[in-house]
This record gives C-alpha cells, sequence and structure tokens, in this order.
C-alpha cells in the first residue's frame, strides 16, 4: 500500500462515529491547493481507530501536513449490485509552523562608506 503525502487547511472536523463494537472513525475535510483558485479542491479524509483522537489538538483554519494511504474496497448490495468505495486513510497530521517572520537588520548611520 502507498504511503502518500500532502499538506492542505483545515476546512471541516466531524465528531468520532463508533460504527460497531470494535470500529470507530472520525472524518475531517481539508482544502488541498491545487494552484487553481477557481476550484476549491474538499477533501474527505478519515482516521480511525485510537488515531480518531489525533484531531482533538486542530482546529478549522489550521495548516497541516498528513500522511495517508489510499484504500479501497467492493461491496454487493442486498439487490446484486457491486459498489466500489474508495477511502483516504490519514495514519499521520501534524500542524504546520509558519516559518518565523525575518527580523530587519538595523543599519548605523557610520556604516556608510561616504
Amino acid at each position: 500500500m502507498s504511503k502518500l503525502q500532502a499538506m492542505g487547511t483545515l476546512e471541516e472536523i466531524f465528531a468520532t462515529e463508533q460504527k460497531t463494537e470494535r470500529f470507530r472513525v472520525r472524518e475531517f475535510v481539508l482544502r488541498l491547493d491545487d494552484g487553481n483558485p477557481d476550484y476549491e479542491q474538499l477533501v474527505k479524509f478519515q482516521m480511525t481507530g485510537d488515531h480518531c483522537e489525533d484531531l482533538d489538538d486542530f482546529a478549522v483554519g489550521d495548516e497541516v501536513s498528513f500522511l495517508f494511504d489510499l484504500r479501497g474496497r467492493k461491496w454487493v448490495n442486498p439487490k446484486g449490485k457491486v459498489i466500489h468505495f474508495n477511502t483516504l486513510h490519514v495514519w499521520n497530521i501534524k500542524k504546520v509552523t509558519p516559518a518565523p517572520a525575518a527580523k530587519p537588520v538595523a543599519v548605523a548611520d557610520d556604516d556608510v562608506p561616504f
């Protein structure tokens, strides 16, 4: 399975959902910058199990970097129709710390060569 890396801005964070006794999932939406400001890329990702709490320290608007897997599976509904599902499963997420602002360099009058 490929490990992919990306960066984005948290757009929405949902509550953890208990799907079964042993399986829980937490979804969130990231705004990804693809270089085209006319078409926002809002993509839903998920974390599962103990990773659901990893989002507790994040807020909408945070810039994040993350590692994820692309997963998929096939399901046959009760009428026999085959449906394929894709999941973007995040397993590591970190806040992106902005670079500190450059401090202005003071120039003393006596440094001027004339």
